[in-house]
Formats: structure tokens, C-alpha cells, sequence
């Protein structure tokens, strides 16, 4: 079931995977396709990723003549809001007197096109899909974010939710971009100059432990300053618990520092 619910948001909020099942349709496209119809396409999404989501929506017929590219069983079931509902199943969709769908010749040019929001399938909460995504289609999402945001303009209303997903998506980002420590800040080059020249090891370390010596000073007395205007804006403020709880924390950080 995650599974599926992953590829459906492929499918139906990636413009790339859209823009593929478009091409296809149920009915299938003879291979290979003209140059005409995959040039604009390579231009948008590039030929990597196009090459990626064929392989997994497109499987290949070669016992046609000529040889057909056609959407999987499974993908096919998740075009509904791309394609409508397959052919086989518009004898009960379309009720008598109503328009049946138009042939792929008939319908009309597309309007330009317009900034669609990535949506998560019932089951899924917005945090939860983002979360699901992996990090190119994270990329994606944020590009199609700040391009909805400057398509409507960043204080237009339609640009909220894109705002509210760009935050989620770029706290998703930095979640998974992992920090690196003070030590880690100043052990990596000593690291790295040990490996290139073989020598000056001793010198190398104690430049840079002189160095997170300041960079330790400093952050202390930035806590020291801190503390110090808090408390003073505590004795104005005796029951402010929450800034008491503040200073505290700092106070807490400051040993820490020390030790």
C-alpha cells in the first residue's frame, strides 16, 4: 500500500511522470517516438529523468507491429484525474446523453500552463507524503513552489498553500542534511591535510584547536550577554516564567560551554 500511495503522487503531481502518461495514453504509442514530440520534452525535464520515469510507467510491446510503448497495468489504474477513465470503463462512467471522451486528434490546444499543488492521496497527511518523497522529487516540489509563489505573487491568496508546502518541504530538506559540530568543523581539515601531505600533523592541530578555542570564547561571551539582558528584562518582569525558563537554558548551555 505505501508503495502505491508513493507512485500515485508521482503520477498524478510530478509534471515530468504527467507529461509521460499524456504522451503514452491507454492506447498506447508505436515506438520509437519522433523527435517532434521527446525534443520539447527533454528541454523541460531532461533526458536522465525522462529515461528514469519511462522505466517506470512504460513497459514495452514488441510483438506489435510496429512495436508499442503502453502505461503499466498498475499505472494505468492511477490516470483518472490525468486521462479520465479508461476506455474500457466508459460504458458505465458516461451516463446516456453524455459528452464520451474526445479522441486524442479532437481535443483542444491546453491553456498555458498553471501551478498544481503536489497533493497526498486521503490517507496521507501533507507532512507525511513530503517526508515520502525522495530527494530529487523533493528538489522538484521545492522549484514548483517558488515558481507557483512568483506565478501568483508572493502576497497573492493562491500562493498560501504553496508557501505552507515550500516550509514543510525545506524543513524536510534541512532535516535531512546532517549538521556538523564545532569538532567536526575543526577536525575535517586536519584530516584532509594529513592525507594530502603526510606531515605537520602536530602543527595542524594545534592551529586549529587554537582556533575552536576562540570560536568556544566567543560563544560564551555572546551566552554571557545574553543572560545578562534577560536577566534584566526578568527584574522588570518578575513572573515571566517563560523567560525565567529561557535563562535557565542558557545558563545550562553556558557550563557546557566551560566543561
Amino acid at each position: 500500500m505505501r508503495q502505491c500511495s508513493a507512485i500515485a503522487i508521482r503520477v498524478n503531481n510530478d509534471e515530468a511522470y504527467r507529461a509521460i502518461v499524456k504522451l503514452v495514453g491507454y492506447a498506447g504509442t508505436p515506438c520509437p517516438l519522433s523527435p517532434e514530440k521527446t525534443d520539447e520534452l527533454n528541454k523541460r525535464f531532461g533526458k536522465e529523468r525522462l529515461m528514469n520515469v519511462a522505466a517506470e510507467v512504460i513497459e514495452y510491446d514488441s510483438s506489435a507491429s510496429p512495436p508499442m510503448a503502453r502505461l503499466k497495468p498498475e499505472i494505468r489504474k492511477l490516470c483518472f484525474g490525468i486521462l479520465g477513465p479508461t476506455p474500457e470503463d466508459e460504458h458505465w462512467y458516461y451516463r446516456e446523453g453524455e459528452q464520451p471522451t474526445m479522441k486524442a486528434e479532437e481535443k483542444p490546444a491546453e491553456a498555458p500552463a498553471e501551478p498544481r499543488r503536489w497533493m497526498p492521496p486521503p490517507e496521507m497527511t501533507p507532512e507525511a507524503m513530503i517526508a515520502k518523497l525522495k530527494n530529487d522529487e523533493l528538489a522538484q516540489l521545492i522549484t514548483d513552489c517558488k515558481w507557483a509563489i512568483d506565478h501568483y505573487g508572493s502576497r497573492s491568496r493562491k500562493s498560501r498553500p504553496f508557501k505552507k508546502d515550500l516550509a514543510l518541504a525545506e524543513t524536510e530538506l534541512k532535516r535531512r542534511q546532517p549538521e556538523r559540530s564545532i569538532d567536526e568543523v575543526a577536525e575535517a581539515p586536519v584530516s584532509t591535510i594529513a592525507i594530502e601531505t603526510g606531515c605537520a600533523r602536530t602543527a595542524r592541530r594545534e592551529q586549529f584547536a587554537k582556533e575552536k578555542a576562540d570560536v568556544q570564547e566567543y560563544v560564551i561571551d555572546r551566552l554571557q550577554k545574553a543572560i545578562e539582558e534577560l536577566e534584566a528584562e526578568f527584574r522588570c518582569h518578575p513572573n515571566d516564567h517563560a523567560l525565567r525558563k529561557r535563562i535557565d537554558h542558557l545558563k545550562h548551555d553556558l557550563e557546557l560551554q566551560r566543561d
